[in-house]
């Protein structure tokens, strides 16, 4: 909603009501050749009405919607933003695959890892005594070879544990011994040791969605620029939030993504009293 709104002037088009005193649907449909029975349709236009990307019907789901989004901004040489970016990749639904990794310290293994464009989520934990982080990742926008290598570049793949296959394989010729099969899943780390520079900042009070909160955390863990994966709205929030983050120490966001509107609703309405 919030690129809808801040990259694009949204304009609505009926296709099932009479020209009126409050709008000409008729006429724009005519003048753009749509049929007045049809399904959703989104279509995007530069200012000259010159039309950006080819038209399509039946974008009913949000990952279309924001694949087109990307697109139009592409076609029309104006930069995507993070936010975008990210919700693009989120709403995806590729398939996911997952690797364990072992390091000196899980803090800055999830900021490390949690870096790397295709890493979908991370987790803390602990796995035969080593603090260790568990990583989700799309093997189509990262293979796990360069995931491995920048891994270990960081210092981060002390030890591999992987699903047997041709992953375990691959680890093994790199990483000889120290790469393991994955049996068991790793021993969460206590909720304070996860995420933990989000957790330490005033965007752990955000509506952030998972992959979002990966993102901020791995740029608070490298002294970076956070505010670079927000969304307008979620920005004037952190603004807000700064300004009163004594007062809202007791809540916290959901991470099941349905619930954030609910909870959204819930802090802006504890930023007002």
């Amino acid at each position: 909603m919030d690129a809808i709104e801040q990259e694009f002037v949204p304009v609505l088009v009926y296709n099932n009501k009479p020209n009126d005193e409050r709008g000409h649907d008729v006429e724009l449909l005519e003048l753009y050749h749509e049929p007045a029975w049809n399904n959703p349709v989104v279509r995007f236009f530069a200012p000259d009405g010159r039309e950006i990307v080819a038209r399509a019907d039946g974008v009913y789901a949000a990952d279309a919607l924001a694949e087109r989004m990307q697109a139009a901004l592409l076609a029309a040489k104006r930069p995507v933003p993070g936010y975008l970016t990210l919700a693009r990749e989120e709403l995806a639904g590729e398939p996911l695959e997952r690797a364990v990794f072992a390091m000196s310290c899980f803090w800055r293994g999830e900021g490390v890892l949690g870096s790397l464009a295709g890493v979908r989520s991370t987790r803390a934990g602990w796995l035969d005594g080593h603090e260790v982080v568990e990583v989700e990742y799309a093997p189509e926008r990262i293979p796990f070879a360069d995931l491995l290598e920048l891994a270990r570049t960081e210092g981060c793949a002390q030890r591999v544990w992987v699903e047997p296959g041709k992953r375990l394989d691959a680890a093994r010729v790199t990483l000889g011994a120290d790469a393991r099969e994955l049996e068991a899943a790793p021993r969460p780390a206590q909720a304070d040791d996860h995420e933990y520079y989000l957790r330490a900042s005033p965007y752990a009070l955000l509506p952030l969605t998972p992959l979002q909160r990966v993102r901020v955390n791995a740029r608070l863990g490298s002294s970076g620029e956070a505010v670079d994966w927000l969304s307008p709205s979620q920005r004037v929030l952190l603004e807000r939030v700064q300004k009163k983050s004594d007062g809202l120490r007791d809540l916290q966001p959901p991470l099941d993504v349905s619930e954030l509107w609910r909870y959204r609703a819930e802090l802006e309405k504890r930023l007002g009293d």
